[in-house]
């Protein structure tokens, strides 16, 4: 390193920060240590967590795609302490959280089956559906209705928006295996799909009555997307290094930026100054959890067994603490608590 970036301090002596007084920047030699990504605490349920959604006050919950009989859906309290489980349905794949505190979550199942739920905060079922197989990934609007993806071929379900009471209000069929879904503003809604540049579209944004604003195509399989606070979009791909594994796009689908250094992004998420948070479906020596800045030029990074395996999603709190959902094997952690911020010890 060069110089780091404090604030300021000078090398005199006797002030309240031991040898440095808050006046001007020092060096890297006046370093003895520095942390980044500290662990605060983590959950050692056995199984695959696949989503983590919070809640206002403060409570985490976790998915797990875990079978029947096993915890499938897990709420803690801020401290990671359980406070209760389900295990009554298996292979959850994703949740959120709505401002009452409601939880809903979604299941691979087939259909005839519950797919998708509403629960209370206690965890007691409100409603379910079970018409349509294989959903994915659940996102809420800021009138509670819901857009479910499902990972179904062309021609079924693929997306759909859902009342809060879990009525159908619109769907679409005409794309499958659909991925992740995003809104900004409950009217601009961005899905990914799973599929190749042959499908005639693998990134969408469409408005909330569930028509086509527009389509992308130029890059294979795309993962997740997140939109930011000026409705710029993120994408991330499964990529290996040396193609796109996450970009950036404006409001009207035009590249921005883009990383091909990040192999195997899943999920991603910003902090609210714009750095960006990727977690990797890693192995044990791989990039588990990447922080970049804007520029996403990497800040840090953890590895698989440092952190936590297969990471399959990633949240961020008010206070800018990070949740990491992924596979308890082989570290035996499947949720995840982080403080991104970088430490330094001064001698």
């Amino acid at each position: 390193m060069a110089q780091s970036s404090f604030s300021g301090f000078s090398s005199q002596k006797n002030s309240k920060l031991g040898k440095y007084y808050p006046t001007q920047s020092i060096t890297d030699s006046d370093i003895s240590n520095t942390t980044r990504g500290t662990q605060l605490w983590y959950s050692t349920i056995t199984g695959s967590a696949r989503g983590v959604a919070l809640d206002y006050l403060g409570n985490i919950y976790a998915c797990y795609y875990n079978g029947v009989g096993s915890k499938v859906v897990v709420k803690f309290n801020s401290n990671g302490t359980e406070a209760w489980s389900l295990t009554d349905i298996g292979l959850a794949t994703s949740i959120a959280v709505d401002r009452d505190l409601n939880v809903y979550v979604t299941y691979n199942k087939n259909s005839g089956t519950k797919s998708v739920r509403k629960l209370n905060s206690s965890g007691t079922e409100i409603w379910s559906l079970a018409d349509v197989s294989s959903p994915n990934n659940i996102a809420l609007d800021s009138d509670l209705n819901l857009y479910v993806t499902y990972t179904n071929p062309s021609g079924s379900k693929n997306i759909r928006k859902l009342n809060s009471s879990g009525g159908e209000i619109w769907s679409r069929t005409d794309i499958g295996n659909a991925n992740c879904v995003a809104i900004y503003d409950n009217n601009n809604i961005y899905v990914t799909y799973g599929v190749s540049t042959a499908s005639g579209a693998n990134i969408r944004k469409i408005d909330s009555s569930g028509n086509i604003v527009w389509s992308k195509v130029d890059y294979a399989y795309p993962n997740s997307v997140i939109v930011d606070d000026t409705n710029n979009i993120y994408i991330t791909y499964e990529n290996t290094i040396g193609s796109r594994t996450i970009r950036k796009l404006n409001l009207d689908g035009v590249e921005i930026n883009y990383s091909v250094l990040f192999p195997l992004a899943m999920r991603s998420c910003l902090d609210k100054k714009g750095n960006i948070y990727i977690v990797c479906n890693t192995t044990s020596y791989g990039f588990s959890i990447i922080k970049t800045n804007s520029e996403m030029s990497m800040i840090w990074a953890l590895y698989g067994l440092e952190s936590i395996l297969n990471a399959r999603d990633i949240h961020i709190d008010n206070d800018g603490y990070l949740y990491i959902a992924g596979d308890s094997s082989i570290t035996g952690k499947s949720l995840l608590k982080i403080d991104p911020n970088i430490y330094y010890k001064l001698k």
